[in-house]
């Protein structure tokens, strides 16, 4: 059977009533946030450096911005968000109830990359937020650090580094209230 377009562009339970354009609405301010976020740091962080002895650093700016797990996750979720935008205005979107009808070829394609990157954002926004506010930013505050460390510690409490860690859970989880999609546990075993 596999994912439906639907699953992904319709408002589902208490949402329901608020029809396709809340759910459009919403991908339209995510996908607002995290090019927004990525183009504020790419910008502004610039003159931090990043150090990995005394000896050895590099500026954070320009395509080292984006070699980052974090970017990338924020990146990827931007495509799914994009992805679904995109979709949800190139495809009839029915019913659920009637949605099994119209399900093939591109549009059964485009749903079944958007349900696997849908997967991979919901992993991904878990294990950044989770490994940043329970072992990076108390590290970052509690430890004492070498003073080579200091343009890191930047990047991870800059308000970019905070919107990134943080609302990229934040993001998903609203996601997930409102299209009544579910994870595929499976999928992580």
């Amino acid at each position: 059977d596999g994912p439906f377009l639907e699953d992904f562009c319709l408002p589902k339970g208490k949402y329901a009533r608020f029809g396709r354009m809340f759910v459009t609405a919403l991908r339209v301010v995510f996908s607002g946030v995290i090019l927004g976020t990525l183009a504020s740091s790419y910008l502004t962080l610039t003159h931090v450096q990043l150090c990995d002895s005394e000896y050895h650093c590099v500026s954070f700016a320009g395509w080292v911005q984006f070699t980052t797990f974090t970017r990338w996750c924020w990146m990827i979720q931007g495509v799914y968000h994009l992805g679904c935008l995109f979709a949800s205005s190139l495809f009839p979107l029915h019913d659920r109830e009637d949605a099994s009808r119209w399900h093939g070829g591109t549009k059964a394609t485009t749903a079944r990359v958007l349900y696997v990157l849908y997967q991979i954002s919901w992993a991904m926004a878990m294990l950044v937020t989770i490994v940043t506010y329970t072992v990076l930013v108390p590290a970052a505050v509690v430890l004492p650090m070498p003073a080579h460390k200091s343009g890191a510690i930047k990047v991870l409490l800059s308000w970019q580094g905070h919107v990134m860690h943080l609302l990229n859970t934040i993001m998903m989880v609203t996601d997930y209230r409102v299209t009544g999609k579910r994870v595929n546990l499976r999928d992580f075993s």
